[in-house]
Formats: C-alpha cells, structure tokens, sequence
C-alpha cells in the first residue's frame, strides 16, 4: 500500500510578549499625546482680529463675533480660528484704541473665560471695548471669569435687551485696571458662586447695572484695591450676598439680592433711602454708610431686615451726598450673639470718588434704630449720634450701666455716647454704655 507524505501544518507567527508590551505602551502614549494636543487646542487664549482676512494677526477694532466665525487669532499655530468653551478671549491685544471699539454678537457664544487686555498706553482710558447684540443672545462665560488687566480703557459687557451673560461655573470677575468695568446685560448665575473684586493696587470700579436672576448662586464682593463694586440691577438670586473686603455700593431696593446678607469687613453704602430688608448678620468690623445717588439730596433712612451681631464692631455713619440731619440705617428684630459694639457716628464716612468737593467731617445727626434687641450678651453704644431701640420690645431689662433702673415696656429708648437712658445723668464726653439684654440691672 502505497504511503503518501504527512502534510505539513502551517506555523502562525506570533507576536512576542516583549512586542505586545512596547506596542501597547506606545498605544498608550500616542493617544495622550492625542488628547493633549486636543486639550491645547482647545484651551488656548484667542485674541480678538477685527480684520479676520488681512492675514496680519490680532488687530483691535469693531467687528462681529459669530457663532463658529473664525475671528479670533491663535499665536500658537498662527491662525484665526473660532473661540469655543474651553478657550480665554482676550480683547485688546496691546495696541492703542484712540475711538470705542463695538463688538456685534451675532449668535450664542461659549468661552472659558473673558478678558479685556490693555488699549490705553497713549493715556486713553474711555475708548475699550463694548460687547452687545441687536437680537437675543446668551454669552456663557466658565470658570475663567472676567478680568481686566491694567492698562484697558472702559469696557461694556452686554446690554439689557439682548445680549446676557450666563455663568457656566463659579468664577470671579476682577478689575486690576483703573478704568471701569460695567456689566450692563443680565446674569444668569444658576448655582454659582460670582465673586468680584477691585484688583490690587487698583482704582477700576465693577458696576453691575443689570439684573442677577435665575438661582440660588451667591455674590461675594472681596476686594484688595479701592476701586467699589456698584449692584444697581434687581437681582433675584437667592444665594447669600456677602462682602468680605473692600467698598460695596448698592443703588436700588432689589441689589442684595433676595437671599441673606454677610457683612465681615469692608464698607456697605446703602444708596437713596430704600427698603432693602436682607436680613443681615455681621461678623467682622463693618462700617455701613446711608447715603444718596447726588449731593445735596434730602436725609435718607436705609431699611435692612434682622441683624445678628456678634463679638464685633459695625459702625454706621452719613454718606458724602447727604446734606441734613435725619439719615441713619434701619434694622429689625436684633440679636446679639456676641459681646459687640454699634458706633452711631454724626461725621461723614470720609473723602469718597462719587463726590467733588469733599465735605468730609461735616456733623449731620445720624440714627442707627432697632426694632428690638435681644440676646444673653452685652454690647456697647458708642458715638456721637443716635441708637435707638423701639420701644415694641418686651420687658427685657436693658441695662444702661450698674445701678440704673432698667427699660420697661412702651418706652423709646435712645442711647448717645453721653446719655444712655433718660435715667442716667450726663457722664464723660466720650463714654459709651455696656447694655446687657437678657440680665436686667
């Protein structure tokens, strides 16, 4: 019989274990380096070309930011590409604007951050830029924020009728120029924190004209320069409105917001006489000014909600625009959880920007009132004006000083830095009273 060859079985070819491993290392690196060159491109900070097609790089000027339009110019790559979520727009590349530059926003915008460099080198400080639309359009900023750098002329964000700002995460807004900022659209602010803050060793005011709607986001005002932050929309965030350095200014009956109010250092100027009733707590050395929008207006009384001060002091004084006696600060139910000190002081706050002339020091008769006050701590009234508790209290026992009769029910009581109680003769020019309210005499 005849015998016929064994067929040969074909060999696979395999890969080694050693290969497997250094393809899969570079497997791994090569698809980082993809994503990083991804993220570079996709977080890089853009400047503004207001001539797109001239090929020369970022030129300052007016112009239309559309949605996907490639107006913004890449020093990376050398391009002009689209601005998207991930990247910082920057407006004023450097050069001079003599004239005021108007940006168009055409359509939905959605950028990292925003920012206004320097255009004023030749001593400009009017002519930035102004960012607004002619038809209903959101600008989404992320956790970039807004920032002004120093030297930027005076920039417009938005304007009320058509193009709003929309948080896209916490963030803070800050002026380091001397110029001013004025946010004129309204802000969306969701859940977000929005800080904003005069820069250091700046001058650059942040004026917030429009209105922060839409969530229970929170406003801190945490400023290290001089410059003041101004709330004049009506704001209906919910969130807590604190101010923990610098000078907040608020010029309309809804600026605080409708949440709580934390006052823990820095200057509160309450402007015009209104009803703001944010309840308000104090936690620091906080001085609050009553005052008016322009000089030589009538006295006005500024309502805020309950207080609760604690072991610091708040001093509450006329502002720079009041020219007769009568102004002061209204407060509700107070609460004292601390050993505190309340400062009526007749004097003005001091020299202030909004005012030329200064008048400052110019004795006006100034009323801090409670509508009640209670709490197992005692606090001290000081200053030349008028501290006053209504008399809708209950039988309390305030205690002037040691040895007086104490409050009863249906009495005014008024406290000055020389006469605590109608009781109490006339003592030191400069005393001020320790008044216990839960203890009695």
């Amino acid at each position: 019989m005849p015998k016929f060859p064994r067929r040969q079985r074909k060999r696979r070819a395999r890969l080694s274990p050693y290969f497997i491993k250094r393809l899969s290392s570079w497997l791994v690196l090569s698809t980082a380096f993809t994503a990083g060159v991804a993220t570079l491109t996709r977080a890089a900070t853009l400047y503004w070309d207001a001539t797109p097609a001239s090929g020369v790089g970022a030129t300052d000027g007016s112009g239309a930011w559309s949605a996907g339009a490639a107006t913004f110019y890449n020093p990376l790559t050398g391009l002009d590409v689209a601005a998207g979520s991930g990247d910082t727009a920057v407006f004023g590349s450097g050069g001079v604007l003599s004239t005021g530059s108007t940006v168009n926003v055409t359509g939905a915008q959605n950028v990292g951050g925003l920012v206004f460099g320097a255009t004023g080198l030749d001593g400009y400080t009017t002519n930035g830029y102004t960012l607004s639309s002619t038809s209903a359009v959101a600008l989404t900023i992320g956790t970039g924020g807004v920032t002004m750098n120093a030297g930027a002329q005076s920039a417009i964000l938005g304007n009320s009728a058509d193009l709003t700002v929309t948080l896209g995460g916490a963030q803070t807004w800050t002026n380091n120029s001397s110029s001013s900022l004025t946010v004129a659209g309204n802000i969306t602010n969701g859940a977000n924190a929005l800080a904003l803050s005069s820069g250091a060793n700046s001058a650059g005011n942040i004026n917030i004209t429009g209105n922060i709607v839409g969530g229970s986001g929170t406003v801190t005002v945490n400023s290290s320069g001089v410059g003041i932050v101004t709330l004049s929309g009506t704001d209906t965030e919910t969130g807590v409105t604190t101010l923990t350095a610098g000078i907040l200014r608020a010029t309309s009956a809804g600026a605080l917001g409708a949440g709580t109010l934390t006052l823990t250092s820095g200057t509160l100027q309450l402007v015009g006489g209104l009803a703001f009733n944010n309840n308000t707590t104090v936690g620091g050395t906080v001085t609050i000014q009553s005052d008016n929008a322009f000089t030589d207006l009538p006295a006005a009384v500024d309502t805020l909600g309950t207080l609760n001060l604690g072991a610091f002091t708040l001093t509450v004084t006329a502002g720079e625009f009041v020219a007769s006696s009568g102004t002061g600060v209204t407060f509700g139910a107070t609460t004292l959880t601390g050993a505190g000190t309340i400062n009526t002081n007749n004097s003005l706050f001091g020299p202030n920007p909004f005012s030329s002339p200064s008048t400052a020091g110019t004795a006006l008769g100034v009323t801090t009132a409670l509508y009640t006050l209670t709490g197992a701590e005692p606090v001290v009234i000081g200053g030349a004006g008028n501290t006053t508790i209504g008399n809708t209290t209950t039988n309390t026992g305030l205690l002037p000083s040691a040895g007086s009769a104490p409050w009863r029910e249906g009495f005014s009581r008024s406290c000055r830095k020389n006469s605590c109680a109608r009781s109490r003769a006339a003592s030191s020019e400069n005393a001020s009273w320790p008044i216990n309210a839960a203890t009695g005499p």
